[in-house]
């Protein structure tokens, strides 16, 4: 299978609003414009989504990655955090940040199997609990 990983396009937009929770359509637009979305696209079809920030413009901040449920397992989600480790040394970054609700089992499993490390959590920012924050460290 033939695997693609974009920065989002003013084409994906139908895409990300169904798929993305958030608020505005003018915050998706801005975001592709920022270019704060990659997608993975298997034979021209969106498989997987990353969003993300910038904290003090340098250091990315993992908002969301999710890949369709009959793509999962197939190294997506590994291969859309690389592409976002690749802007990130472009920006002289040195890490990346991570974050999940603390009673999410499986993305904790994730960050730890792609090389994050468990820093901290925040309480009374979600609905559902206990934020959980991971960094991980950038090789050169």
């Amino acid at each position: 299978n033939y695997m693609k990983i974009n920065y989002a396009t003013i084409k994906d937009l139908d895409y990300l609003i169904k798929n993305v929770h958030v608020e505005s359509k003018k915050i998706i637009i801005n975001k592709i414009k920022s270019k704060e979305f990659f997608i993975a696209f298997e034979e021209g079809k969106p498989v997987g989504r990353i969003m993300f920030q910038y904290f003090w413009e340098v250091i990315p901040y993992i908002e969301l990655i999710f890949v369709e449920k009959n793509y999962r397992n197939k190294g997506i989600a590994r291969k859309l955090l690389e592409s976002l480790e690749k802007e990130a040394r472009k920006r002289k970054s040195k890490y990346i940040i991570s974050s999940c609700v603390w009673n999410e089992k499986e993305p904790q499993f994730w960050h730890k199997k792609v090389g994050f490390e468990k820093k901290g959590y925040i309480d009374g920012i979600q609905p559902e609990g206990r934020e959980v924050f991971f960094v991980k460290k950038l090789k050169k």
